[in-house]
């Protein structure tokens, strides 16, 4: 009789499931690997962009350093030019001030200048710089196994430790071979991976199930089995965690940008075409280098200086070049700020130009889609409107949509509030092809805006402890829910202000009894980027512009004084 007849139907069955466990094991644990390999290159794409970014800028940097040093003692040099008068003189001091103090270019300019110090000296490691830099920047995509998890993983990594401790090395060549493997033990621990535990665990802490051998038992197979068991669960946990990591990092600022260069790099582009954007930044300074260096031969503020300083109409004070921003630009990529990836993004078009869903057009979710804001929310038949086309990480088509007003309004409180607190727009989410059906469009674009207008301000200013104040602003910015808010400002503002008005800049100290400090608001200028720009007078003559924001009325029991307490709040919420 056969061994295989001989066992019995218990056993076979056990044996059975075994293998089929296994199987399954096998599979899923080849299916994590290949996920890791792919997580493990985005990041190393990203890795060496950032070590191409690196190194590029920080040339640009060294230029733009020796300028700004340069355009301020020729502007100091200038400022003692006989033809110069009393306004010319300020000016240029002003700008030697602001050259000189390199705080003007951002906080991230110091840390630039200590790096530059430390290699100049030898004390910087700049490649073990990147490598932590690039940890702590991928740290904050880590998906962490729950508490419960965490403490079933322990267990392994003590056993193994427990194992192979160099301590309880019996030889030399032992202890080597032990530290070797707790390096190993450790770092798989460290980044929760259970896998490498397992795997370790499996090599030298357990033997492998041998279904012919003939000491094979009931009992030995349901070990075995439960372990098996054990490590699929651990394996599918794992599987979820990283394939959360990879999608978290695709969505993420820096995934973009990887998405955006290498398409660009795909037609051609790449990083070498989008730095010419800075070269131009550096070609400013030096032509305002030039311009001094003009002015000074001349003996007065040239044509060419003028220009650059006022923009096309020396008269318009509101052109001024902002020597800020090429700085800043520049050392936010040199030293690795994601806020300066929207430079890349900007520069590299990954658009699809031949979309399923044209921008614009009406679509439906079709399977179910659960939302990023609320994973009991279902997105199943939610309708709206495409924004964006364009190919993901993996070069598929994918698709913004911006949902219509009656999804809009079926959306729960929860999801609002949770998207709002994440500075997220509830009103949009990203799409597959295949997730997504065309249809008619059940409102206009306009009625699309209005429903959120109205949901997004009955939640962002909840959370003010002054509800009074919170109840203005819905007031105030839900005026006209076909106007921006900016539109319903400017509309209160001109019916609700009193010019001219005393005022005072924010952080300035108390004016004295002679009104020194006090300056008169005039009116609405216009509005950018800081907000509205107040016109304004000072000592009865024309002054500078300034946000309102950056304004305090004078009198604290007046109404200006409530409105402009009002407009800061909104300021500080939406800039």
């Amino acid at each position: 009789m056969s061994q295989k007849l001989a066992k019995s139907p218990e056993l076979l069955r056990k044996e059975a499931e075994a293998k089929d466990l296994e199987a399954q094991l096998k599979k899923k644990q080849t299916t994590l690997k290949s996920l890791k390999t792919r997580l493990q290159n985005i990041k190393s794409d990203v890795e060496e962009i950032g070590r191409r970014v690196q190194s590029n800028m920080l040339n640009k940097m060294e230029e733009v350093d020796q300028l700004r040093m340069e355009i301020a003692a020729l502007a100091r040099q200038l400022k003692m030019a006989k033809g110069m008068n009393k306004m010319d003189k300020e000016q240029l001091q002003m700008m030697a001030d602001e050259m000189a103090d390199s705080s003007m270019f951002g906080d991230s300019y110091d840390e630039y200048r200590e790096q530059k110090q430390q290699r100049e000296s030898g004390n910087f490691d700049f490649d073990e710089f990147e490598r932590a830099r690039m940890r702590n920047m991928f740290a904050e995509f880590e998906v962490k196994p729950p508490e419960k998890e965490q403490k079933e993983i322990r267990k392994v990594f003590l056993k193994l430790s427990q194992k192979f401790h160099p301590d309880l090395a019996k030889n030399e060549k032992e202890a080597q071979e032990f530290h070797l493997l707790m390096q190993q033990i450790n770092e798989a621990n460290q980044h929760n991976d259970i896998q490498a535990l397992l795997e370790l665990e499996s090599l030298y802490l357990h033997e492998s199930l041998d279904f012919e051998a003939k000491a094979t038992t009931v009992d030995s197979l349901q070990l075995g089995i439960d372990r098996l068991k054990r490590d699929l669960q651990f394996i599918e946990k794992q599987l979820d965690r990283t394939s959360e990591e990879i999608k978290q990092l695709r969505k993420s600022d820096l995934g973009k940008m990887l998405t955006s260069v290498n398409k660009a790099e795909r037609k051609g582009n790449g990083l070498d075409d989008a730095t010419a954007q800075v070269e131009e930044m550096l070609q400013m300074f030096t032509k305002i280098r030039d311009g001094l260096t003009d002015s000074i031969r001349l003996g007065r503020i040239s044509p060419k200086l003028m220009d650059l300083l006022l923009g096309e109409d020396p008269e318009d004070e509101e052109d001024d070049f902002d020597f800020m921003d090429p700085f800043s630009m520049l050392t936010k990529l040199a030293n690795g700020d994601e806020s300066a990836f929207d430079f890349f993004n900007a520069a590299f078009d990954n658009s699809v130009e031949d979309p399923v869903f044209p921008i614009g057009s009406s679509v439906r979710v079709v399977p179910t889609v659960w939302s990023p804001f609320d994973k009991k929310t279902n997105m199943q038949g939610w309708e709206g409107r495409v924004e964006e086309a364009f190919y993901d990480h993996d070069g598929e088509e994918a698709y913004a949509v911006a949902f219509d007003s009656l999804t809009v309004a079926q959306m729960s409180t929860k999801l609002v509030d949770k998207a709002i607190k994440m500075d997220d727009d509830f009103q949009e989410a990203v799409f597959s092809a295949d997730q997504l059906v065309a249809c008619k469009p059940r409102d206009t674009e306009a009625e699309a805006l209005a429903a959120y207008r109205v949901r997004f301000h009955g939640s962002v200013w909840k959370s003010l402890p002054d509800k009074s104040m919170a109840a203005r602003l819905q007031a105030i910015l839900l005026a006209d829910t076909s106007m921006t808010d900016h539109e319903n400002w400017t509309n209160y503002l001109a019916q609700h202000l009193s010019f001219p008005f005393e005022a005072k800049l924010r952080g300035s100290v108390r004016p004295n009894k002679n009104k020194v400090g006090i300056i008169e608001v005039i009116g609405i200028k216009s509005f950018d980027e800081q907000g509205h720009i107040m016109a304004t007078k000072a000592n009865g003559k024309k002054g500078m512009n300034h946000p309102l924001a950056f304004l305090q009325a004078a009198d604290e029991n007046s109404l200006e004084f409530q409105i402009l307490q009002d407009y800061l709040v909104w300021v500080a919420h939406s800039y």
